[in-house]
């Protein structure tokens, strides 16, 4: 956390409609003829979907969006105190003394020589927040190596130009949060464009990212030797991501796809193929020779409906 840090603005009524408006055109309820893969789920609960959208959504935004963010002085009141910074940017907590009368910390020693006091206040219309760290101040003394003051700039402001940033480890055992916003899951934008990479143009509407996939492999801990089955296979982005893991770190994954769509002879195969012959494509030519080893497998399976053309009946011979 950073020591002058303030939450995000809650957006208007305006930006919840615009929040609605973008999730109908993402989720495509009028194109009934996209049939495949999460789209058809999506269709045939197209009528709950639009319920949600029209009734429920806005509602529920709003009441999460009034509920805050927890990162007041007032929300939790035992992780507002001050942080003392030198000239060297060495950091440290003074002693404090906790009253539970006035649910506030009494700082019992003054800044040494060149300590300054910051605290986490930010300025805002006109006035100062008081917000609140992260971390309690015993978390802060028992680890000083995690935490860091840096210059802002900013003299004036009311952390005397100073900001405090925390080291972020994750629990490598745990879930990934719901939230994932790292630019490279930017399916409209980034797995149109790696199609575009590798055909020279537009040969598959709403294509997956292919980083959004290898980071959903990653996080359902799919390890070297791992078998990914995908059964609305669409692009083939779920095999193109086993393929860059593999590239990654010499595993021997395998993937089984399944898909209906004539897509599979046009897209979905090539690309694996591509994929398998080099990382790096531009308008549909190779940029590097970093091929991996591959062999493919692939079955048609006859549908029903096909299986009645097929049939020929003839009459009984007298």
């Amino acid at each position: 956390m950073r020591g002058v840090s303030a939450p995000a603005t809650a957006p208007g009524a305006g930006g919840l409609e615009r929040l609605q408006a973008l999730l109908r055109e993402m989720f495509q309820l009028d194109r009934g003829d996209l049939d495949f893969g999460l789209y058809r789920i999506m269709n045939l609960q197209a009528a709950e979907i639009a319920v949600f959208l029209d009734r429920d959504l806005l509602p529920q935004v709003k009441t999460h969006l009034n509920h805050g963010s927890n990162d007041r002085r007032q929300d939790r009141p035992k992780m507002f105190y001050p942080i003392y910074v030198d000239e060297r940017l060495a950091l440290r907590v003074p002693e404090l003394e906790w009253d539970e009368g006035r649910r506030e910390y009494r700082v019992c020693e003054e800044p040494r020589g060149d300590e300054v006091a910051v605290w986490p206040v930010r300025k805002q219309d006109g006035g100062i927040i008081e917000k609140n760290w992260h971390r309690g101040p015993d978390r802060v003394r028992d680890a000083p190596a995690d935490y860091r003051a840096r210059r802002n700039g900013n003299g004036d402001g009311p952390g005397h130009g100073l900001e405090i940033d925390f080291k972020i480890r994750p629990d490598l055992g745990s879930m990934p949060r719901t939230w994932w916003d790292d630019t490279r899951y930017a399916s409209a934008n980034l797995g149109a464009k790696t199609l575009k990479e590798l055909f020279g143009g537009k040969e598959f509407d709403f294509a997956k990212a292919t980083g959004l996939v290898e980071d959903c492999l990653r996080a359902a801990g799919c390890g070297a030797d791992s078998v990914v089955l995908d059964y609305f296979a669409g692009s083939g982005t779920t095999g193109h991501a086993v393929v860059n893991l593999n590239r990654e770190d010499g595993g021997r994954r395998r993937y089984v796809l399944a898909e209906v769509g004539h897509h599979f002879d046009t897209v979905l195969l090539p690309r694996l193929k591509k994929a398998v012959h080099s990382p790096d494509w531009k308008e549909g030519k190779p940029v590097s020779r970093r091929g991996v080893s591959q062999v493919f497998k692939y079955l048609r399976l006859e549908s029903y409906e096909d299986t009645l053309e097929s049939l020929s009946v003839a009459p009984p011979s007298a």
